[in-house]
């Protein structure tokens, strides 16, 4: 129940850390349209050099400050992820998903062995440089 409860929990702060993100890379676009927006008001003359240059630098440092914040929350989640993924029911299998209850097992894909790549490459004629 321990591992269950944590998975679930994990998987709420995955869904409230990606919405953060969004949100980030919402702003981020939102600042490039205010940074366009200046930029245009100064070429045609509608605010001086000293107004335009105050402005772009703070419109800077918000973008800066919201680029340090989405990389470290990318590796929030993505750390998260790798947790998720090493708490998840290791017996469930692709021949066995529907009595897999943990929806989450279903949406993660099983990558296949790196045998079984390559024989798939050599049965399309792939990897010896065939079109298949």
């Amino acid at each position: 129940m321990k591992f269950s409860c944590e998975k679930y929990l994990l998987q709420s702060a995955i869904n409230i850390a990606a919405q953060a993100l969004y949100n980030a890379h919402e702003q981020e676009r939102e600042i490039d349209r205010e940074t366009s927006f200046i930029a245009y008001q100064y070429m045609t003359g509608q605010i001086d050099e000293y107004c335009y240059e105050e402005t772009m630098r703070s419109l800077d440092d918000q973008k800066r400050s919201l680029q340090y914040f989405c990389k470290s929350t990318e590796k929030d989640i993505n750390a998260m992820i790798c947790v998720v993924w090493s708490l998840r029911n290791t017996t469930a299998g692709r021949s066995n998903t529907s009595s897999v209850s943990d929806k989450m097992l279903l949406t993660i894909p099983t990558p296949p062995t790196a045998e079984a790549a390559d024989c798939s490459l050599w049965q399309r004629g792939i990897m010896n440089g065939k079109a298949a």
